[in-house]
């Protein structure tokens, strides 16, 4: 049965097959980097983060990760008051957090630890 569909199917039928195939096999999905490391600058830039809290990691190769919410905030300026050390997701290019290629960032979450 196979046999006949995909041979007989056409040359368009074979196509689908190749890219379906090919697309199972390299899922799709945004990079989430997870960044450890102490809260070196905090800005409340109100035109740039949506206003909420920009803040700069010991780690973060100079790039500013914006808050998303009041809760986001309220920890960066904990962490950054006591020196704890955070944890924040990030989904950005990139294999560490050294290496982080865009300017400006969103957290996904936020921890302090």
């Amino acid at each position: 049965m196979w046999d006949l569909l995909i041979f007989s199917g056409g040359v368009r039928f074979k196509k689908q097959v190749i890219v379906l195939i090919t697309l199972s096999l390299f899922p799709i999905s945004a990079v989430a980097l997870d960044c450890d490391g102490y809260i070196t600058e905090v800005y409340s830039w109100p035109s740039r983060c949506d206003g909420f809290y920009a803040y700069k990691l010991d780690n973060s190769n100079g790039r500013w990760i914006c808050s998303a919410s009041d809760k986001g905030d309220a920890l960066v300026l904990l962490a950054y008051s006591t020196n704890t050390q955070i944890r924040t997701r990030i989904a950005a290019g990139g294999d560490a957090c050294a290496n982080l290629s865009t300017d400006w960032l969103v957290h996904d979450f936020i921890r302090a630890f």
